[in-house]
């Protein structure tokens, strides 16, 4: 269950009036040729925009099957977007997921579907992904998994823009500690373009 502190209300609050979704989240530099990666597509909403915006190559990444099947349907005659039936994590195994909405997870005790997660590294070797001009995540507690694995590997560096949503949950302990010491890592490679609490926080890489 996310904790929605004091801190993450006025955190909210300041996104809201700066009009983050439709600001920071979608103005980037990017092109025709640019590669996108999407992890925690959930109906594709973010994704559409972006294309809309730019016309770049996207590859979306959605663990949960009617999730998925609603996006590859969006996009199906899109050869630019490119659809998977998995996640993204530190590592490769099947889990059980709690197929909520926009709050699907894995860490949660009531989880209904059993889904793919695959390991960050080995799928970027896969899918010949050498730069990723932008990297959005949304995963409801997976963050952390997928960072501390990202972030100590020198794919990090092949990464221009990170859109990261950090979870505060009651099922994963630590969670400040653990967001304290990813974005500490990652400081040695990126700068913080901007950064509201348990809500959107963005890095670019440094020049």
């Amino acid at each position: 269950m996310i904790e929605y502190t004091e801190g993450f209300r006025k955190a909210h609050s300041k996104w809201v009036k700066d009009n983050g979704d439709k600001t920071h989240r979608l103005n980037y530099n990017l092109n025709e040729n640019s590669i996108v990666l999407d992890v925690g597509g959930f109906k594709g909403d973010w994704s559409q925009e972006i294309f809309d915006l730019y016309k770049c190559n996207i590859y979306i990444f959605e663990p949960v099957k009617k999730y998925y099947s609603e996006i590859k349907n969006k996009f199906e005659s899109n050869d630019k977007i490119q659809v998977f039936n998995y996640g993204l994590g530190g590592s490769t195994r099947k889990e059980t997921i709690n197929s909520s909405r926009d709050s699907s997870n894995i860490y949660s005790s009531n989880g209904d579907e059993e889904v793919l997660i695959k390991n960050i590294i080995q799928t970027l070797d896969e899918l010949d992904i050498g730069y990723v001009d932008l990297f959005k995540q949304n995963l409801e507690g997976g963050e952390y998994e997928l960072m501390n694995v990202l972030g100590k590997s020198d794919k990090i560096k092949t990464i221009n823009h990170l859109q990261i949503q950090f979870h505060k949950m009651t099922e994963i302990k630590h969670c400040v500690e653990m967001r304290d010491n990813i974005k500490n890592e990652l400081l040695k490679t990126h700068n913080v373009d901007y950064s509201y609490d348990w809500v959107w926080e963005g890095f670019s890489l440094k020049k």
